[in-house]
């Protein structure tokens, strides 16, 4: 099982980023590796209030997005028709072989051969 610090490449590439790395004597060390090491509650709390962050600012992002013209409406009707289950998502490649799915080369396989019986 990966560790807390393992899980979270982009935080601990970011501490670095913001506070360089911590040098002792002729070694060199991640910050987000040496909190993690020597006080892991306090590389979980900043790391919780990172994630926070970029969350707010993801929100807002996204309100943004929803202001610009009639974004927000048709946003809301999506959210309505997909609660009604009035919708058929279409993904593209990539998203259904992971789910277990077949890809559409397959798929399509199977439409025309069970078209055909």
């Amino acid at each position: 099982m990966m560790s807390l610090y393992d899980q979270n490449l982009e935080f601990n590439e970011i501490l670095e980023e913001i506070h360089g790395q911590v040098v002792l004597g002729k070694y060199k060390f991640s910050p987000a590796e040496v909190l993690f090491k020597v006080q892991e509650d306090a590389y979980e709390y900043e790391l919780l209030y990172w994630k926070e962050d970029k969350k707010q600012k993801l929100l807002e992002l996204a309100n943004e997005a929803l202001d610009y013209r009639s974004n927000k409406q048709r946003f809301e009707k999506l959210v309505k028709v997909v609660g009604e289950k009035k919708i058929v998502p279409f993904i593209g490649a990539g998203l259904s072989i992971p789910c277990g799915n077949p890809g559409w080369r397959a798929f399509f396989i199977t439409v025309v051969k069970n078209s055909r019986n």
